[in-house]
């Protein structure tokens, strides 16, 4: 009986053993010596990816020139419009920067020959995956948006009183899409960009295709 106890009491102790060794941290490694003798320690520090991922802050400003993709028996011609929103960017190592943003942005036409001029304001969020090169303090890029876009409303100007030429608010179609594509150069801070956006949803619900199409000159500031 007694012999069973001391069995009893070992196992519990061998047992308590192994728990707080499972527990315990494991031992330090011993550093290596380089080929030079001296002896360097490895780090137990863990880098993410986040560590290396810039970000930054700004505000862009710009103009457009937009008219209407159409084939309608209008011959349209160029309006001039604004756009600025704010934008942020995330920056990795390898050259590659994602710029979403939330701007405001006037498109439309001019009917040639008329001088009605057609405004629809649009609130636009395009998502802008940019390449940049690293040449002194200039930084060239190209880039492509996709971009979708919500319609606050259209208006027209120098009417000569036909009523056929005029678009009612009911038929604009409140939700716009498409692409960007254009380059432009970062200096430091300051971006500048020139692009061509490419509307894919029929802004008017007209029989005929009506689309947006706008050449853009901006300047961002970042932070």
């Amino acid at each position: 009986m007694k012999s069973k106890i001391n069995i009893l009491f070992i196992s519990i102790l061998l047992f308590s053993g192994f728990l707080e060794a499972l527990g315990s941290p494991p031992p330090p490694k011993k550093t290596r010596s380089s080929s030079r003798g001296t002896s360097c320690s490895i780090s137990r520090t863990k880098f993410t990816s986040s560590d290396l991922i810039d970000y930054r802050f700004g505000a862009i400003v710009g103009l457009n020139s937009a008219t209407f993709n159409t084939k309608s028996d209008h011959i349209t011609d160029v309006m001039f419009g604004i756009t600025g929103g704010l934008a942020a960017q995330i920056i990795w190592p390898s050259g590659f920067v994602l710029q979403p943003a939330i701007m405001y942005s006037q498109k439309g036409c001019m009917l040639s020959g008329s001088g009605i001029v057609y405004t629809i304001d649009y609130v636009e969020i395009p998502a802008q995956l940019m390449y940049r090169l690293h040449i002194s303090d200039i930084k060239p890029f190209a880039f492509v948006a996709p971009y979708g876009a919500y319609a606050l409303g259209i208006k027209t100007e120098g009417d000569d009183g036909e009523s056929e030429e005029r678009f009612p608010t009911d038929m604009l179609n409140k939700l716009d899409y498409g692409v960007k594509l254009g380059a432009g150069f970062d200096v430091q801070g300051i971006q500048l960009t020139f692009g061509y956006s490419l509307g894919l949803g029929q802004v008017i619900n007209v029989p005929y295709s009506i689309r947006n199409s706008v050449f853009r000159v901006t300047v961002g500031v970042f932070f």
